[in-house]
């Protein structure tokens, strides 16, 4: 997966996840606005993977567009997304 990355240099988000108990208060939001901005003030461009079709919407709403879509396997697949600096 590495070779779909941009090819320049960007920051890679590896995990964000909120505990059941804290879902739907908007918390992962906040702290993925935090590492936006930082990105942002230093010009970096983002990428993550996703396999959860669900998460597609949630991203985009921060700026991060659909890349590359992978079939991992038989019925499973993978998205790409990146965010450029600034495309919020």
């Amino acid at each position: 997966m590495a070779e779909r990355h941009p090819p320049t240099p960007h920051w890679y988000l590896l995990a964000l996840a909120t505990a059941p108990e804290y879902c739907g208060q908007g918390l992962a939001g906040r702290l993925l606005e935090e590492m936006l901005a930082r990105c942002d003030r230093e010009s970096q461009t983002i990428a993550l993977e996703t396999s959860q079709e669900s998460n597609l919407a949630f991203y985009q709403q921060f700026g991060f567009t659909v890349t590359d879509e992978l079939l991992i396997d038989v019925g499973v697949k993978s998205w790409l997304m990146c965010r450029e600096a600034g495309s919020l």
